[in-house]
């Protein structure tokens, strides 16, 4: 409660009183809104000014000069990862590329590193997956009768030899998808990638920094 004596008025003998009623939690609960919805505002024009930054080019050899913002290719994965959050109880919000879609490229192309990059042999890149009647991989250790069969010089995990035949049974194309993945992983080539830094977070922070006072002044009421 907060009290205040107004002036005296001019007629003699009489005095006013005014009283002032604080509503903090009214007061607490619009601030709390208004701070969610700068986050929500902030979070939405930095990650728009992000994606702005990184160019799409069909040529996945064209790469960007380091320090520039990355280039995108084919499916513009790395545009499409850029994302953000609410941390409301923390009054945070985070920003940009979602790991579960690119993994560490995204903090790898805005601050440069070295990674090892796999390259599955031929014929076992992509993603397929095995029906009954398909050619695919078994394994000799499994499926003993097809021990004569052609092998490729492949070997399964037990160091039995996996032949490539035609899949009898579901339970068969089920085999092959899994001997697959294991052998993508197993025969790999591997070789070191290291990246500039083509920060792209980083300038689209500075460049929506100074708008955020007055995003901030729009959000009360």
């Amino acid at each position: 409660m907060i009290q205040g004596l107004a002036p005296h008025t001019r007629t003699p003998g009489i005095a006013m009183r005014g009283y002032v009623k604080f509503d903090k939690s009214r007061v607490v609960t619009s601030v709390e809104t208004a701070n969610k919805r700068y986050l929500f505002r902030a979070g939405a024009f930095t990650r728009g000014g992000a994606k702005r930054l990184i160019r799409f080019r069909k040529d996945s050899g064209n790469a960007s000069l380091a320090g520039t913002p990355p280039h995108t290719h084919g499916d513009r994965k790395l545009k499409r990862s850029v994302a953000y959050a609410v941390d409301q109880p923390g009054g945070n919000v985070i920003i940009g590329p979602a790991a579960s879609w690119i993994g560490k490229l995204g903090a790898l192309h805005e601050f440069g590193g070295v990674r090892v990059v796999k390259t599955p042999p031929v014929g076992f890149q992509g993603t397929q997956r095995y029906k009954k009647g398909d050619i695919g991989p078994v394994s000799t250790g499994k499926f003993s009768a097809y021990k004569t069969s052609s092998t490729h010089g492949y070997k399964d995990a037990d160091g039995s030899a996996v032949a490539f035949v035609q899949l009898r049974t579901v339970k068969q194309a089920e085999h092959a998808g899994r001997l697959r993945r294991r052998l993508a992983r197993k025969y790999a080539t591997r070789k070191t990638a290291t990246y500039p830094a083509r920060p792209f977070m980083g300038p689209a922070l500075a460049e929506i920094t100074p708008k955020l006072p007055a995003m901030w002044a729009d959000s009360f009421h």
